[in-house]
């Protein structure tokens, strides 16, 4: 049972709401070039659906422009849907830090700021969503 009164270490707080913020900023910037995707996908598509252009345009160079429009869509759309799990994981650091049994004191000094976080809670998971 986890300590209701526990706050975690005054340097793993720091880098969490660091990375948090980091997050929230980042999903801010990919819906956003999400929402430009789909602006550019919607000019594309009059431009393609234009009797000249469908003409004389090659057919490769139209099917790029889709999946180039329809690629940015979903990349950054999963970007964003990854910080957001990512922002959830680090607002419960708390609470799985407070099941463990850590030194409140010590030198972390060694590890690198990620390294620290996993060391007082995140899982795997952390690590593989970050290079998403």
């Amino acid at each position: 049972m986890g300590k209701i009164t526990y706050q975690l270490p005054s340097l793993v707080e720091c880098h969490r709401q660091g990375w948090q913020m980091s997050f929230s900023s980042a999903a801010v910037v990919t819906i956003l070039l999400a929402a430009v995707a789909v602006g550019l996908l919607s000019a594309i598509n009059d431009i393609v659906n234009d009797g000249d252009f469908k003409e004389t345009a090659n057919p490769h160079v139209r099917n790029f422009l889709y999946i180039a429009s329809f690629g940015a869509i979903i990349l950054n759309a999963s970007a964003t849907v990854t910080f957001l799990l990512l922002i959830d994981e680090l607002g419960d650091l708390p609470t799985l830090t407070s099941d463990l049994d850590k030194p409140e004191g010590g030198s972390l000094a060694s590890l690198a700021d990620t390294d620290i976080l996993v060391y007082y809670g995140l899982g795997i998971t952390w690590t593989w969503a970050r290079w998403h």
